[in-house]
């Protein structure tokens, strides 16, 4: 998305986030979706038709298909979006190609016509190059599996300040390293945020296959995003996914997240069997309250701290939920 219209974005989310972010008091609904599947186009086991078909049938409303370096044709994406789903073209760039498994993928969200990667051999050149190009295309930034952090603890304080950051991808969980991993990736997220980078948590799937499902398969339906919107079109989930208008989840729902004054709400959607611990987290990643059960809030103390406060659900069950940053600065401008 190009700059200016990041930062519009930016400010409706911020409204948003002190307002009614939450379904309590807010116009408008969830639509569920994945920002990051990928099918037969590239390295996935299913055609783009049954991709979609798969998502539809499990209670989502929208997908995003980012095949690597690929993109069907775009009146593929017309076809299957309807009253009750939108389906999304996008792309997953392979912005570096010698790196292992530090090589930067970045996804290209609402692309309207297929991009080229531009290949670095190194990290940082591979970033800025890339998301400045998904920018100037209109399209909104992704950066995948963020390992390349590792490699570069520099890279993300000198790229561009708007862009949705995964945190859980739901693939990794069956790698040698997946209990490191979806970690490391929430590490390098919190080294963006407290770079300064208006930064948003995204849960995605990965989705490579669609076949045989086990706990070491490249399975869909584990990670997801819950966008806010008025209306179910691609500009709207576009617009706000954009924005921050948006939560991330791997397993629980949010019924409720408000900033009214100094303080910030959180209601959790109970399941059956299933208890919540809730953590506000300052800036670096420091604790600053934590709760058990469904509900918490937070009093703003204007700690230092608090140049930004998170919010992470964790589940009994093993799955988390994540909200979006608040940022106190910009909550007390008029």
């Amino acid at each position: 998305m190009p700059r200016a219209r990041a930062r519009e974005g930016l400010a409706a989310a911020i409204v948003l986030s002190c307002a009614a972010i939450g379904a309590s008091g807010a116009e408008g609904f969830w639509a569920k979706g994945n920002t990051h599947a990928h099918s037969t186009i590239s390295d996935g086991n299913a055609s783009p038709d049954a991709v979609i078909k798969w998502y539809k049938h499990h209670g989502y409303q929208f997908l995003v298909l980012t095949d690597h370096d690929k993109v069907a044709p775009m009146e593929f994406f017309d076809r299957h979006t309807d009253a009750s789903f939108v389906a999304i073209p996008g792309v997953e760039l392979s912005a570096t190609r010698a790196l292992g498994d530090f090589n930067v993928h970045i996804n290209a969200l609402g692309i309207t016509a297929p991009l080229e990667p531009i290949v670095k051999t190194e990290i940082l050149p591979a970033l800025t190059a890339n998301m400045e190009m998904v920018a100037r295309a209109g399209a909104v930034i992704q950066l995948n599996h963020p390992s390349f952090y590792l490699r570069d603890r520099t890279a993300l304080s000198k790229v561009s300040d708007t862009f949705l950051m995964e945190v859980y991808n739901h693939a990794t969980r069956g790698d040698r390293w997946s209990l490191i991993e979806n970690p490391l990736f929430e590490h390098a997220y919190e080294a963006a945020l407290t770079a300064g980078k208006r930064a948003y948590a995204v849960a995605s799937d990965d989705t490579h296959d669609y076949q045989t499902f086990g706990p070491k398969r490249l399975n869909p339906g584990g990670g997801w995003v819950m966008v806010r919107v008025a209306k179910l079109t691609r500009d709207e989930i576009l617009k706000n996914l954009a924005a921050g208008k948006f939560y991330a989840s791997s397993g629980p729902e949010i019924d409720e997240y408000t900033v009214e004054g100094k303080t910030i709400r959180v209601r959790v959607k109970p399941a059956d069997g299933v208890t919540y611990t809730i953590w506000f987290l300052g800036h670096g990643g420091m604790p600053l309250a934590k709760v058990a059960g469904t509900q918490a809030d937070y009093r703003l103390r204007g700690s230092s701290l608090e140049k930004y406060v998170r919010v992470r659900v964790h589940a009994s069950d093993d799955t988390m939920a994540w909200m979006q940053p608040v940022w106190p600065e910009d909550a007390a401008r008029p």
